[in-house]
Parts: structure tokens; sequence; C-alpha cells
């Protein structure tokens, strides 16, 4: 048997607990004076499959977790499945300077260590992430789900730089579009300092594929630099709208982007302006549906909705 232990307590969430036939687990969540945290578990999992619905969009976040993991381990629970749609700490995938973390491996040992099972995310930044477990890591492929919905079409599909080809390859050969690719310097995190596009793109519409959006500075440059190329139209394709900082009105006042399409994976998504999310409800609960059922989940993660 199994359980949704809902943390999240967000859009997505909600829908999963609504079409969901699995029972949820009552709990309550309490706070001491000096933040510090604490759950009460109020429903038995003694021998039971636990789902946590868990948006990771915050440090503390991510600590309180592992409070709740060490609280269902010591209460018997068999299984403990993260569903994190946004799994933070993926961009630090590796050590790209002396002295570096890799903080995306410190993330999966912990997760590992206070007794999670099994993991099921959204588009992460890098597939080697996957590696770092010992455990299954269910990776959902964002770009099939929206070509279910109302995908953006256009004839030039662009990523916005090297590391994100293969996710954009998928979206152009879906949609039969041309691919192309901005290549662009870093001096720092979130900072860029110079952008060129590989690629025929005069004269076409294009549609920036990209895994998330943050500050929106790199997003913002990318569709100048292909309205300046002579593109017609740019509209932006992301799975994780982070927003940090002044992202939201940053991309409704750039005039060289006419649409931005992100999911509700983060908290900070939402739809205002040129931008539309799309909650990533459904998907997971087909998700869940699946794996509570032992049922292979090829046909959710990446099928072509084209063929189906």
């Amino acid at each position: 048997m199994s359980l949704i232990l809902d943390l999240a307590k967000t859009e997505w969430s909600s829908k999963v607990v609504v079409k969901s036939d699995i029972p949820t687990i009552l709990f309550e969540e309490n706070f001491f004076a000096d933040g510090e945290y604490c759950i009460d578990i109020l429903t038995s999992v003694r021998g039971q499959r636990v789902f946590i619905l868990k948006s990771l969009d915050t440090p503390s976040e991510i600590f309180n977790l592992f409070i709740v993991c060490d609280a269902l381990r010591r209460a018997s629970a068999k299984e403990i499945v993260l569903v994190s749609p946004y799994l933070p700490y993926s961009r630090q995938d590796r050590k790209a300077k002396p002295r570096h973390p890799i903080s995306a491996k410190v993330l999966a040992d912990t997760l590992q260590s206070v007794g999670v099972t099994r993991v099921i995310t959204v588009d992460l930044h890098a597939m080697q992430i996957v590696g770092f477990y010992n455990i299954p890591v269910d990776n959902i492929e964002y770009v099939y789900e929206i070509l279910r919905l109302d995908p953006p079409r256009a004839q030039v599909v662009v990523s916005p730089d090297h590391g994100g080809v293969a996710r954009a390859t998928t979206y152009a050969e879906l949609i039969k579009a041309e691919l192309a690719v901005i290549d662009k310097r870093r001096v720092n995190p979130n900072e860029v300092h110079s952008m060129r596009v590989i690629g025929d793109v005069k004269g076409k519409s294009c549609v920036i594929v990209d895994d998330m959006i943050d500050t929106g500075g790199t997003i913002v440059k990318a569709a100048r630099l292909l309205v300046s190329q002579g593109v017609t139209s740019v509209v932006v394709l992301a799975t994780h709208g982070v927003f940090s900082g002044s992202a939201i009105s940053r991309l409704n006042d750039c005039d060289a982007i006419d649409g931005v399409i992100v999911s509700d994976t983060h908290r900070n998504a939402i739809s205002s302006g040129k931008i539309m999310t799309i909650s990533i409800g459904p998907l997971i609960s087909r998700v869940i549906e699946a794996v509570d059922n032992d049922r292979p989940l090829s046909k959710i993660i990446n099928s072509n909705p084209f063929k189906d």
C-alpha cells in the first residue's frame, strides 16, 4: 500500500492529491521560537511506500525534508519516494574550478543517507546527476508534456548554451524545426560576457528551449541577440521558472520576447504579462500512478505525443 505526504502544498501538489486514489497522510508542522522545524506524522506509515510531495526551492526546505525523512524512517516506512519536480543544486554538477564543491553530489548523498529510496524529478540540469545516486531516479522530460498541451511552434529551436543542445534537439525533432545554438562565455554565475548565434535564424521564428530561467538576464540577452540577427519572433519555453530578483519584470519588459511558457515546479513561477505558467500536477500524477502500480515509465518520460 502507498500513502502521499503533501508537504509542498502548492497548485501542482494539490492536483496530484485530487487526481490520485492514494490516501494522504495527516501531519502537523511546528517551529520552535528560533526557527527549528519539527513534524508530527499523525498517520501510521509502517510498512508503507510514502510519496513525499515537496518543493525544494529554498535552503530551509531542503533541511526540513531531511527531518521528515528521518521521521518516516523511524516510523518504519518501507519506501520513501521523493517527488520534487525542481531539484536544487543541479547546476553544480561538476568541479568547474579548483576547490569548488560538487553540490549536486552532496544533495544526492544526503538524501540517500536519510532514507530516500527513489527520486522523481523533472528536467535535471544535467543527466550525469542521475549517476550520483545509487537509487532509482526518474527524470521526466517536460518537452513531451508541453507538446500534449499547447506547444509553441517555430521554424528554429534555439538552445541558449551548449549544455542544453540535447534538450533543444529533442524539441526540434518533435516539431520538425531547425536547430540553432547560442555560444556564450560566462565570467561568473548569472553573468555572461559574450554571446553569438551558431545557425541560420534570419527571417525565421524561434523558440528558445531551456531547463530553467533564474534571473532572466541570459534569456533577455539571447532574445535581443536573435532579434538583432533578423529573427521575426521569439518565444521562450523553460521548465523551471525560478524567477530570482526582478526576473519577471525583466522578461515582461523585454521587447524582443513575445512570450514565456514555464511550469509551476518552482514556487516563484506565476502567470504575469507575457509569462504563462502551466501546472506540472497532471504529469506528476500519472508518474506516481505508474510507480504505485509497478508499471514502466517509458511512455510517460519520453513518449512522442505525435505518435500516441
